[in-house]
């Protein structure tokens, strides 16, 4: 009652459904219901998809790499740690000094050889 007597209906009474958010599906519902995840590739595929690789030869064998590599980052998606000492690589019979990796660019069809020091005998 408000001072003069008067009663104010509640909000559920004077809009009804249109007023209550639980009775109103969630952005989330209407999304789901709209576009189920069978009808969407998930993020990881969409990655692999737009991803380019390239073929190159490492060590005498072919492999799929991503393209636009360097050989730095190439060491690193092979598992080997570029900062490791002992290692030696050339890229097409050359040989690539380890301060010029980050900037050695790796093109499709190139050969790569990788030499891992190793102490003992």
């Amino acid at each position: 009652m408000n001072g003069e007597g008067q009663v104010f209906p509640t909000p559920y009474e004077a809009f009804g459904d249109r007023c209550m958010a639980r009775d109103r599906p969630s952005p989330y519902e209407l999304f789901r219901d709209t576009c189920t995840a069978r009808d969407r590739p998930s993020p990881y595929e969409e990655r692999e998809t737009q991803r380019r690789t390239m073929k190159i030869r490492i060590n005498g064998e072919d492999k799929n790499v991503n393209a636009e590599l360097t050989l730095y980052e190439l060491l690193l998606e092979i598992g080997l740690e570029p900062t490791q000492p002992g290692i030696a690589v050339a890229v097409n019979r050359e040989v690539v000094p380890q301060a010029a990796w980050n900037q050695k660019k790796i093109d499709e069809n190139s050969e790569v050889e990788i030499i891992r020091a190793v102490q003992g005998g």
